[in-house]
């Protein structure tokens, strides 16, 4: 029994190397189904891909990016509630720079509205766009900077 102490943080050691060899692998797409407070089933999509001058370069302010051209770029986002989709205009979300796909959008709901989050990028330009859905429409977006007050 005592043999087993002994293996036991040479094991954990060798786990602790390997994790650190991994790599974060990148997303382009994330999608989650789920039901909402008041039951409805729904499906919410966001896609991203790699910035291009070419095509992002009319943007002229990213929303995240810490100022620089972003290395990605939301490119689709797509809500639908109880099978009805939700009208995401792209000029809504094609300014979103580096979004958190990883960890993926998400939904809210009180009593009168719908709220999706999309959080993104990271450090000074860390943000959460969060857009207010009544019926299917967006009513309203407003965005949230991370950026610590002096």
């Amino acid at each position: 029994m005592s043999s087993f102490f002994h293996w036991l943080p040479l094991c954990f050691a060798l786990a602790i190397t390997v994790s650190d060899s991994e790599k974060v692998v990148e997303y382009d797409t994330f999608t989650v189904t789920g039901r909402l407070r008041d039951n409805r089933r729904f499906e919410l999509s966001l896609w991203r891909e790699p910035f291009d001058r070419k095509k992002h370069g009319r943007i002229k302010q990213w929303i995240g990016g810490d100022g620089q051209e972003p290395r990605h770029v939301t490119s689709g986002l797509k809500l639908s509630v109880a099978g009805r989709p939700v009208e995401i205009p792209p000029s809504q979300f094609e300014d979103l720079a580096d979004p958190h796909i990883h960890r993926g959008p998400y939904l809210t709901q009180d009593d009168k509205a719908i709220y999706l989050y999309v959080d993104g990028s990271d450090a000074a330009g860390s943000y959460t766009a969060r857009f207010t859905i009544h019926g299917v429409t967006i009513t309203n977006r407003q965005i949230r900077d991370h950026v610590p007050t002096k």
